[in-house]
């Protein structure tokens, strides 16, 4: 053969040889949500490419999950899945590509609205992918929106959808509106949770924990002997906002740290002047939710929101569907905002309720007493703290002296199951009361009167069974 001829086949096959690059841009939750991302090509070229989230940060901006050598020019149809590790798909959308030879990327935006969303629906027959919440042609890409059916110009579009601190909202090159979460922004072993504001622990969810270790102080910035109570720590782990009984008035503070195993700061005051006390805090941390402690029948739950200035505003009254005559305090809330328990005072007996909603902008509906605390009826009964997933409950209740008391159930459909009292030496009988769970579940927040005053500890445990 002569060399020329040589050449030119060697110049021929470099042509026609292709490569596929396929990231993934998603604002559901490494790890916490999902834990590998799948890449299926299918025809004659067939392949089956696995990337576990952990190893990715930008998922948010655009995570490189394939890189799919050798391919001969011409009409590709991938499939995309977002998988749990046991192969549960949580969301998953088919793309077409047309190859012709050297480097092409295609970009998938995968969201959480489209989970569960099952395309085509009743629009056109061919608009079988989901795309932020909408059902497109399978040709739409971020690198080919020009078959998009779009919701967005410009970002302008996109004000139903607010940005957390570790993110930015985008209308993206196919139109869409997105969270794009920037999980570089968070430090070592957190991501950032679009649900949350906030960065989080990527730990996954646990289904057994161990028992709670030793309390420990909070620390000389928070406990000053003036009497501290209701403790709550935000997502990230680097804000605790809490009451403080200053001349035996409650008043709201905070302090803050750099990381969430370091020391807190000096404390600052958020709200006072109408005897605030038992924060919660809500809404992505734009919120605190407030109880005014007064003593008055009517006394009930507040809620303060973010002003202009970045500052906590007046509180107002937390709306319910049906007013509520009695006195409520000591409230939390899941992460999602729809369940709120709190203490419910009616008829000169305490007790814990739970009150529903199914959207964070309505109010809250009718509060229901927790039934399998109703044997615990009491004058000292509640002050509770839900799990952000709404499945686990800790609550102080006094026989002899201040316990606390943990609560369990497998589903939010699903009645609570009996308490049972924290029985490690370092909880029974030291008058611990006003719990709080951290948002990875590993940490409780408490205050405690086992030093003379009340002031807050915490006590930490470690997941057994992922």
């Amino acid at each position: 053969m002569r060399p020329w001829v040589l050449l030119l086949l060697l110049l021929t096959g470099c042509d026609t040889a292709g490569t596929l690059i396929v990231q993934v841009r998603t604002d559901l939750t490494p790890v916490r949500e999902f834990d590998l991302a799948r890449v299926v090509i299918e025809g004659s070229a067939l392949r089956d490419v696995v990337t576990p989230a952990v190893d990715q940060r930008a998922w948010g901006q655009g995570a490189r999950v394939a890189e799919l050598t050798d391919l001969a020019p011409g009409s590709y149809r991938l499939t995309v899945r977002l998988e749990r590790a046991d192969g549960t798909v949580i969301v998953s959308r088919p793309a077409r590509v047309e190859l012709a030879g050297g480097l092409e990327t295609v970009t998938v935006l995968l969201t959480r609205d489209c989970a569960g969303v099952v395309c085509p629906d009743d629009g056109d027959p061919e608009a079988t992918a989901c795309l932020a919440g909408r059902c497109v042609v399978d040709e739409c890409t971020e690198e080919d929106p020009g078959t998009c059916d779009v919701e967005c110009a410009s970002v302008a579009d996109c004000g139903h959808l607010s940005a957390p601190p570790c993110g930015s909202v985008e209308c993206t090159p196919s139109g869409s509106c997105f969270v794009s979460p920037r999980h570089v922004d968070c430090g070592e072993g957190q991501v950032c949770d679009p649900r949350l504001d906030a960065c989080v622990s990527e730990a996954p969810t646990c289904s057994r924990w161990g028992p709670f270790g030793e309390a420990v102080p909070a620390g000389p910035t928070i406990n000053t002997g003036e009497n501290e109570f209701g403790p709550c720590l935000s997502a990230d782990g680097l804000t605790l906002y809490f009451g403080r009984h200053v001349d035996l008035v409650p008043t709201i503070f905070r302090v803050r740290r750099d990381s969430p195993r370091g020391e807190f700061g000096p404390a600052e005051l958020v709200l006072d002047g109408e005897r605030w006390d038992d924060p919660v805090i809500a809404e992505g941390g734009r919120a605190l939710i407030v109880a005014r402690n007064t003593n008055e029948p009517d006394a009930s739950l507040w809620i303060s929101r973010l002003d202009a200035r970045g500052r906590f505003g007046p509180p107002t009254p937390l709306e319910f569907t049906t007013y509520m005559r009695q006195t409520s305090a000591g409230a939390d809330v899941t992460a999602d905002g729809l369940l709120l328990t709190f203490t419910s005072s009616p008829y000169d007996a305490s007790r814990v309720v739970i009150a529903e909603r199914t959207d964070p902008s309505e109010p809250f509906g009718v509060p229901v007493p927790v039934a399998s605390l109703e044997d615990f009826v009491s004058r000292s009964l509640g002050w509770p703290g839900i799990s952000d997933d709404g499945l686990e409950l800790f609550v102080e209740y006094t026989i002899a002296d201040l316990d606390l008391y943990r609560l369990e159930r497998s589903s939010r459909t699903e009645p609570f199951g009996p308490p049972a009292r924290l029985d490690a030496t370092s909880f029974v009988g030291r008058e611990d009361g006003d719990p709080d769970i951290s948002a990875d579940g590993s940490t409780l927040w408490f205050a405690s009167r086992r030093g003379g005053d009340f002031d807050l500890y915490y006590a930490t445990r470690t997941c057994e069974a992922p």
